[in-house]
């Protein structure tokens, strides 16, 4: 279990591309493989994966296809599994999924209502306050039990509403939005802190 002294370290790693990310449509929980580039992005994180943290004490990810693809990749270089955790699912925003994010914006006002209400929910969606409640849960408990560093293969909105209010900013949850196959390090001590924020320097 971890302790305050050697705080658990999570390694939060966004999903490679997919097709909704090139034509800017929110995928939420509708599911999708990775592209050709988003198998190259996971190859990608996978070895720097294992070159920086060849000791993990284990892989969770989001039940998405392509977040499991990732964790796949993931896995093949560490020789670990990975768990699954609903948790660590993206938002689901129900009847406006695969909508485009300029619809989204000017013609639904999506993006206001939930800056304005975070409990605001889309019909057939979730609030952003039933997201962050999932999400901040599965990562403390992935915290709570184990030690070293937990690689966790998530999404990003979901992961930037949860690192948000991690770190007690939970109106700034669109700067922590992270790129495809991009890494960050939170150390989950007394207050929990971020070590490194979207690393994508394994992509180029």
């Amino acid at each position: 279990m971890s302790n305050t002294e050697n705080p658990t370290r999570l390694v939060v790693v966004r999903h490679g591309h997919i097709e909704a990310n090139s034509s800017a449509v929110w995928h939420g929980s509708t599911d999708s493989p990775l592209t050709e580039l988003g198998r190259i992005q996971a190859r990608q994180v996978a070895d720097f994966v294992r070159d920086e943290f060849p000791n993990c004490s284990a892989l969770y990810t989001s039940p998405l296809e392509r977040a499991r693809h990732t964790a796949e990749a993931i896995g093949r270089s560490l020789g670990a599994d990975p768990i699954h955790d609903a948790g660590l699912a993206e938002w689901c925003i129900g009847e406006l999924e695969g909508k485009h994010y300029q619809v989204l914006l000017e013609e639904l006002d999506f993006f206001q209502k939930v800056a304005a209400d975070r409990d605001f929910t889309p019909p057939g969606g979730e609030s952003r306050a039933q997201v962050i409640d999932r999400f901040v849960a599965s990562v403390t408990r992935i915290a709570r039990e184990h030690d070293g560093y937990v690689v966790v293969v998530t999404h990003g909105a979901a992961s930037a509403l949860g690192i948000a209010q991690i770190l007690g900013k939970p109106e700034d949850w669109r700067e922590y939005h992270a790129s495809n196959c991009g890494v960050t390090e939170i150390e989950f001590g007394e207050p929990p802190r971020i070590l490194n924020f979207n690393h994508t320097a394994h992509m180029e």
